[in-house]
């Protein structure tokens, strides 16, 4: 009997360490659910000269949760700024952030949605994006970070309208790489722009 009772006790003090120790994981789980993401990286007063829509294509972009639409949860951006632009988009609003691993680009562009979908370069292919014409294409990648090893990787863009009822009006570009040159999903880059376009200037909601 007595070793019964020894036995018994054994059994509800394992059951007791055994709930308290699902109780620790689930209070944990529940406290780090709470913790806030990390705060993006700061975007720069725009200059003189600068395109108005610099500051509200940085804002857009430069969220907090903008780790996790990449697919990359627990990394956090380091810069935030306007990027390098070339000559002919000099006058376009831009922003480009870059995280640990992974560069974001969001610029307007006089090239439309199917242009790029009717060309024959390779992994062009006209989509579809919250109601608006939209195209994937592999893009060039010009920054002002520039790629860590020196060598110049592609990147995974989407030209999406501003307009849905214009396809072959003025569009916005979202492009993603990686400096290694790891490969970029089309449906990362996608993710992002169904996050980030609702907020820019000249979005165009679909009805």
């Amino acid at each position: 009997m007595e070793t019964d009772g020894r036995n018994n006790k054994a059994v509800i003090a394992a059951a007791a360490m055994t709930a308290l120790a699902i109780g620790l994981v689930v209070a944990l789980t529940q406290v780090d659910a709470l913790k806030p993401h990390p705060a993006p990286a700061r975007c720069p007063q725009t200059a003189a000269g600068d395109p108005a829509g610099d500051a509200a294509f940085c804002a857009a972009l430069n969220r907090r949760d903008l780790p996790e639409l990449l697919g990359t949860p627990g990394d956090q951006a380091a810069e935030a700024g306007r990027g390098v632009v070339l000559d002919d988009d000099r006058k376009d609003a831009r922003a480009e952030v870059r995280l640990r691993d992974t560069v974001v680009s969001l610029s307007e562009t006089s090239r439309s949605a199917w242009s790029v979908g009717s060309s024959e370069h390779p992994g062009n292919t006209r989509v579809t994006v919250l109601g608006h014409p939209a195209a994937t294409t592999e893009g060039m990648t010009v920054t002002f970070f520039g790629p860590k090893n020196g060598t110049s990787p592609r990147s995974r863009n989407l030209v999406i309208a501003k307009d849905p009822k214009d396809g072959a009006g003025r569009a916005f570009e979202i492009a993603v790489f990686r400096p290694d040159g790891g490969a970029v999903e089309d449906a990362v880059v996608q993710r992002v722009a169904e996050a980030v376009l609702p907020n820019l200037p000249g979005w165009v909601a679909a009805p």
